[in-house]
């Protein structure tokens, strides 16, 4: 056995050293220069045509860093990971010279822009929902308006502070000056008497920012309306495509969860351990939990 496996050997080396050695042909290796000095010209033209129909929109950064650009009544992150950007910016290239630029170019213009805020944008406080400024709080009906309230009175305006713009947001109805009454919400649900108080300031303070806001817990037998109830409470702060969720797995994922969402609704909880309790104290009281910045997860 041994002396066969030395006659292969001696046979792979007698061809190995007997073979021919042929050097790897370059493909259009005459051209190559002038392929790349072609592409960088397109991509620099790109970005010289791509570039003067952004910059008249206003460049932000947030109070987390953040770069946004403000187009069409949008706020959008400078993220060559935000498709809506990247879709728009395409659109926009292609409607002016009938060409849509490249992905390169693309990314290069956001990164560009991105940078650009960060040294001379307009640092702005992103709220959720619910804003304040100077005393004034202001509720955002995702439409562009939001809700001013003083101590005197309140009016629908233009919003003069920015809201985090989620893709699950759904507009907000108008609210009317001529009647409401809040206590109406109640006659729909089969809340204990002495229960309700503490449910409506629940409820109003939702509306407060800056401020904790406790967590309720709705107990009751299968079929007694509690994903209702908890879809209609959130639904009265936080119009939404996802009025319900489930408990993530991954701590970093109900992280995001707090982020996303103005109110979370837990659906169908048996049991929490206290790892999960402690991170839900702590984001419940405002505490910062550092996490990853894949800013894109924020829309999965």
């Amino acid at each position: 056995m041994k002396h066969k496996s030395n006659a292969v050997k001696d046979e792979f080396i007698s061809l190995l050293e007997s073979a021919e050695v042929v050097e790897k042909a370059s493909v259009n290796n005459d051209n190559d220069p002038s392929d790349l000095s072609s592409q960088k010209g397109d991509s620099r033209r790109g970005v010289e045509k791509l570039i003067p129909l952004v910059e008249s929109d206003p460049l932000f950064v947030s109070d987390d860093g953040s770069s946004y650009i403000y187009r069409d009544g949008k706020l959008l992150q400078l993220d060559c990971k935000n498709k809506e950007l990247c879709e728009d910016l395409r659109l926009d290239g292609y409607e002016d010279s009938g060409k849509a630029p490249s992905r390169e170019t693309v990314t290069t213009v956001v990164g560009l822009l991105s940078a650009k805020a960060r040294r001379t944008g307009k640092k702005i406080e992103l709220f959720n929902k619910v804003g304040e400024r100077d005393g004034t709080i202001y509720y955002d009906l995702a439409d562009g308006n939001a809700v001013e309230v003083t101590s005197a009175s309140w009016k629908v305006i233009k919003s003069p502070v920015m809201f985090r713009q989620m893709k699950h947001h759904n507009e907000q109805v108008k609210p009317s000056k001529t009647s409401g009454d809040p206590w109406k919400f109640l006659d729909f649900f089969q809340i204990k008497e002495e229960q309700r108080l503490l449910f409506m300031v629940t409820l109003i303070s939702s509306f407060v920012p800056r401020i904790s806001h406790p967590a309720i817990h709705v107990s009751g037998c299968q079929g007694s309306g509690k994903s209702v109830l908890t879809s209609f409470f959130k639904a009265v702060i936080e119009p939404s495509s996802v009025l319900l969720s489930v408990m993530p797995r991954k701590p970093d994922d109900l992280d995001l969860l707090f982020f996303r969402y103005k109110v979370v609704v837990l659906d169908n909880l048996s049991a929490l351990n206290f790892d999960t309790c402690d991170r839900l104290c702590a984001l419940i009281s405002g505490g910062t939990i550092e996490k990853r910045t894949l800013h894109t997860d924020l829309e999965t």
